[in-house]
Order: C-alpha cells, then structure tokens, then sequence
C-alpha cells in the first residue's frame, strides 16, 4: 500500500495524490462506495492517518480537496436517506518543547505541531486554509512549493466533517 500511497495501481502509476485528477477519481470511487454501501455503512472514513511526514505539499493539497469532494458528494446525495456521518482521521502525535521553560523550543514544538497536524486539519476543521504559521515559516525560508487554494476551493474544504477522528500513539 505505501508504494501506491493507499491508491489503486492505476492511480498510482499516474501520479498518485500529485496529480489533480486523482481528487476527481477518488470523489467518484466514493460515490460508488456510497450508492453501494451506504445503506449498511453509517460513519465513513475518506482517508485514515495521510502520513504528513512522507507526503508533498501538493499531495496533501490534492487529498484535502479530494475528502472534501467526497464529503461534499455524499452530503449532497446521500445523506438524507443513508443518515451517516463523514469525516477524515488525522493521525496526531503530540510535541512538548525539550525545555518547557524556553521559548525559542516551545515555538518550535507549536511550529511542528502545524506543520505534523495543522497542515491537513486546519483547512478542514479550521479556516478553509493552511495554518499562517506554515506558510509564514516557509515563505521566510523562500520555499514556496505550499499550495494556494482558490476561495471556491477553501469553501469546499471547510466544514467537510460530520465528526473528528484522531489517533495518538505518543507524544515526543
């Protein structure tokens, strides 16, 4: 499943999560699922832990839009006859500073965390965007390979949750 980032081969050998048009098949794989399955699934997962350590900007960028379409298809045509629930489970791992008393380390604990967790939950459960800490960070290190969303785009992705689905394994 890694060498094809979760996707099937087809997908994979196309680019994977790189390549835009992964968003659209995947919304279509889900709307099947949904027509399929729907009426014996009541929670959904679209993604469960996208590994933000191994993924390219632009890769999460095209998962975030691809949950969100996904969302979207079954709120539109689903929900009020299947009545379930949709969201996405982000993996969240926590960071505490190497020294609780020192600032420049509880500022990189924060900036972690935005970047590990805040990348791929802030546009959902958030603003609609990337955490400003990330895109700040980055653009200070004139590394602008962070995707911008259009504002259709923030619209799609904001508020595609039903609930909040989190795994912890520890805390560094």
């Amino acid at each position: 499943a890694a060498a094809h980032q979760g996707l099937p081969r087809p997908l994979a050998r196309h680019g994977a999560w790189e390549n835009p048009h992964t968003a659209l098949a995947f919304a279509e794989y889900a709307s099947l699922c949904f027509r399929d399955l729907g009426h014996h699934v009541k929670f959904w997962i679209t993604m469960s832990e996208p590994s933000t350590r191994n993924m390219t900007y632009s890769a999460g960028h095209n998962l975030l839009k691809a949950h969100a379409l996904a969302w979207r298809v079954y709120d539109e045509k689903f929900r009020r006859t299947q009545h379930g629930k949709i969201s996405i489970a982000l993996q969240a791992d926590w960071i505490e500073p190497a020294c609780p008393f020192s600032p420049k380390d509880q500022d990189v604990a924060e900036r972690v965390l935005e970047f590990d967790i805040g990348w791929l939950a802030e546009p959902i459960f958030g603003s609609g965007d990337y955490p400003p800490v990330m895109r700040d960070w980055l653009n200070q290190r004139n590394n602008f390979l962070l995707p911008y969303f259009t504002d259709e785009e923030k619209k799609l992705i904001r508020g595609s949750f039903d609930f909040l689905a989190v795994s912890h394994y520890t805390t560094i």
